[in-house]
């Protein structure tokens, strides 16, 4: 997957302009989770539909209650949700860092590069001036 969303460039072989002619995908990330998560709202939706009962609960000993069958689903997917999306924060977040971290060497690089060939061109400078002297 590219950094614009897409999941990337794809080689045509059949097609008639040059061989390294390549087509972009369409389909994005976005609109995949959007129809994944349609699909799974729909399916939850029509689950609720069907189980209006209700079950008892008990945690850890507590008192148990007695709640809808729907409610405990929705319940389940919600907390579901806020730990993928937890996780996927959190990779984000250090593919962030990482990125901000390689520019950082990245910048000083080009600078030592910058410095290197400033010496060499005085280097040559100066042999340039003792071959004269000679």
């Amino acid at each position: 997957m590219l950094r614009d969303g897409t999941f990337g460039s794809v080689a045509s072989a059949s097609s008639p302009r040059s061989p390294g002619y390549t087509t972009r995908g369409f389909i994005t990330v976005a609109i995949v989770g959007w129809i994944i998560a349609l699909a799974l709202g729909i399916g939850l939706a029509l689950f609720a539909v069907q189980n209006q009962g209700t079950v008892p609960i008990s945690f850890w000993g507590v008192p148990s209650q007695v709640l809808p069958v729907w409610s405990l689903v929705l319940a389940s997917a919600a907390v579901g949700a806020l730990m993928v999306g937890t996780i996927s924060l959190i990779g984000r977040l250090r593919l962030y860092l990482g990125g901000r971290h390689n520019r950082k060497v990245l910048t000083e690089h080009k600078r030592m590069i910058v410095e290197r060939d400033n010496r060499i061109h005085e280097l040559e400078q100066e042999i340039f001036r003792l071959r004269g002297a000679a």
